[in-house]
């Protein structure tokens, strides 16, 4: 995936990674964790700003219980769907007062 990204583009990008923690996973997660924080911005996914560590954390909870479940075809496709799933999952676990 080639993409270009803006000054401001690839500062929020970078905000992203910060505020994650994404540098505190191993070489090749976080390789990957990077990757798809970028398409998942370049592509206009904003909840991707939403992004912290713990919703990675359930996120990689998410892919290695479902991994070990059944036969996953496009690991990177469906850990990508478990990143925002793990974000959008997170809203409802807010309690209402």
């Amino acid at each position: 995936m080639i993409n270009i990204l803006n000054e401001y583009d690839r500062l929020q990008v970078e905000n992203i990674y910060t505020k994650s923690n994404v540098n505190i996973y191993h070489k090749p997660v976080k390789i990957l964790i990077k990757d798809i924080i970028r398409e998942l911005y370049i592509s206009g996914k904003f909840e991707i700003l939403e992004l912290e560590m713990h919703h990675l954390d359930r996120a990689i909870w998410k892919f290695r219980k479902a991994f070990s479940e059944k036969e996953i075809k496009n690991t990177k496709q469906y850990f990508k769907a478990c990143i925002v799933s793990a974000i959008n999952e997170a809203e409802l676990e807010i309690p209402f007062e």
